[in-house]
């Protein structure tokens, strides 16, 4: 039997985020982290403190749409980190499903600078093809 590591959560995002660059493995990568909680729902309690981490151009994207009152569907892993002599349990983000409240200005134009950068490939809409045919 496989064991998967995967955690997946509606989100509500309390406004604590954090950007900055870390050393892994000899190279700098982006990290951005962020604090949230589960909301309330029948029958559950919230859980709160969750801490969230994104690493490189995933860092940069949701850094700049995230923001406090968001929001949205994680797909995570969950890792320990060693930080400043001791073990943070932080739940990696693998993709984000943004429901409410992002920053939608600021996420795009994040977007539009790591198509830029030749990070993200340009979506439809960058290329001239966001629906209207030539035929009509």
């Amino acid at each position: 039997m496989a064991i998967v590591n995967q955690c997946n959560f509606l989100v509500d995002f309390s406004g604590y985020k954090d950007f900055r660059q870390i050393n892994v493995d000899g190279k700098l990568t982006e990290l951005a982290s962020f604090k949230g909680y589960t909301p309330e729902a029948e029958g559950t309690k919230p859980a709160r403190g969750l801490v969230f981490v994104a690493y490189g151009y995933k860092a940069e994207m949701a850094y700049a749409f995230i923001e406090k009152g968001t929001r949205a569907f994680v797909f995570s892993h969950v890792q320990t980190r060693a930080e400043h002599d001791r073990l943070r349990f932080e739940f990696v983000i693998d993709n984000i499903q943004y429901i409410k409240n992002e920053n939608e200005e600021e996420g795009e134009r994040k977007r539009r600078e790591l198509v830029e950068r030749g990070v993200l490939l340009p979506n439809r809409k960058d290329l001239g093809l966001d629906g209207e045919s030539d035929n009509e």
